[in-house]
């Protein structure tokens, strides 16, 4: 009985921990910012990844991935509820990764489901 107790305790203590709870928020701003990406952002996204490609200059790929950055924020800021913590604590950060490898993967997946 005092062990299934300990064991509750300890899963409870994860699940509401700071770090389960950032992770959860942050997943739920990666969700959130897939879900309103508009075709601007899918092109931002292009450009970069062409420039990527091509071996632009550096200051070409910086621009690039500022003007996506901005993107992201506006996109978090106008339609997921992001706060400027979650902006200082690395959730932005996170959550844009994640955006930014699923729109690469969704960008790619139609791109070679058009060739057949």
């Amino acid at each position: 009985m005092i062990r299934n107790v300990l064991v509750a305790g300890a899963v409870l203590s994860l699940c509401f921990s700071p770090t389960a709870n950032a992770q959860t928020r942050t997943q739920q701003l990666a969700d959130c910012l897939l879900q309103n990406a508009s075709g601007e952002d899918e092109k931002l996204m292009k450009d970069l990844l062409i420039k990527a490609l091509q071996d632009a200059p550096a200051s070409d790929l910086q621009a690039s991935a500022m003007a996506l950055g901005f993107s992201i924020y506006n996109l978090g800021t106008s339609f997921c509820e992001m706060t400027p913590q979650e902006v200082s604590s690395g959730v932005f950060e996170q959550a844009a990764e994640i955006y930014g490898e699923a729109l690469g993967e969704k960008i790619v997946t139609d791109a070679f489901s058009k060739i057949g």
